[in-house]
């Protein structure tokens, strides 16, 4: 399989750790084992109770729970229902803007790498779509929230088949895109995807409260102008950056082949590999 280019180093603007309490690892071997690895601050209950931001098992999941100001609130990442549940049993088309900036068409479902998983998403709309997705993510907190939801997920009949199209990794080396292609099926030129965060956009109280406890926990992406040169290096049939509307290209030095527009708030940049094709309805970049 092809060996893609030395990576970037992550750098973030952490801002926060999730607190875990020690009354529960020992009943909890999965999140100890995700304490242990990211080296959160487990506390006892009395203490646990004040920490600003948690990570804590219910009988719903695991949840990201803020306990202050405009991060007050608890996510997870669901499959299963909520919103994105809703979304992935109304089923995706291949109109749609995601669909139309990996490359989907009628007869065609692109391997995708996702190389910024976050709350799985888009991950879970393509895999939906018919898509195997590989999800690569280097946030220890996010990657616990994703290894629980995908587990929840599993578990329900209808959502079987989108899960077993769905593979990830914990990318503990920091390490943006040196791997091997993951496996057989994800093709010698995967589409690449990217959805980096911003500073001051997710932490803004307009942003609905998951991204918020993102940013909170993970900090802006800053390096996602290397991101994006070490994936265009890479052998992908295409390179497809999430952003947001009216917003310049991520890199100065190349603009977008194509723009598919994302709605009201955001678009896709992508830019095509070697013999790529755009989709029919896709734009070349606005000035």
């Amino acid at each position: 399989m092809p060996r893609y280019p030395p990576g970037v180093t992550r750098v973030t603007e952490s801002l926060l750790r999730p607190a875990v309490c020690a009354d529960t690892l020992d009943a909890d071997p999965d999140l100890a084992r995700w304490a242990a690895l990211a080296d959160w601050p487990v506390l006892p209950h009395d203490a646990f109770e004040r920490a600003a931001v948690v990570l804590e098992r219910d009988t719903q999941g695991l949840w990201l729970v803020g306990r202050e100001g405009s991060l007050r609130g608890r996510a997870q990442v669901n499959l299963v229902d909520g919103a994105l549940g809703d979304r992935l049993r109304r089923g995706v088309s291949t109109k749609e803007a995601l669909a139309r900036a990996v490359g989907a068409r009628d007869g065609k479902r692109p391997a995708v790498v996702d190389l910024t998983l976050g709350w799985a998403r888009d991950t879970a709309l393509l895999s939906t779509l018919g898509c195997r997705v590989h999800a690569r993510e280097r946030s220890p907190v996010m990657a616990a929230l994703l290894e629980d939801g995908l587990a929840r997920a599993h578990r329900e009949p209808r959502l079987r088949a989108v899960c077993e199209r769905i593979s990830w990794e914990f990318v503990q080396d920091d390490s943006a895109l040196g791997f091997d292609a993951p496996n057989p099926t994800m093709g010698a030129a995967p589409v690449l995807l990217m959805d980096p965060m911003f500073p001051g956009r997710e932490s803004s109280a307009l942003v609905r409260l998951p991204l918020r406890l993102a940013a909170a926990v993970v900090g802006a992406d800053l390096d996602a102008t290397e991101l994006l040169a070490a994936a265009l290096a890479a052998p992908a049939a295409r390179v497809v950056v999430r952003r947001p509307r009216g917003s310049p290209a991520l890199q100065a030095s190349r603009a977008p082949d194509l723009t598919v527009d994302g709605g009201r708030t955001t678009r896709f940049d992508v830019y095509l590999g070697r013999g790529g094709r755009g989709a029919v309805g896709d734009a070349p970049p606005t000035a």
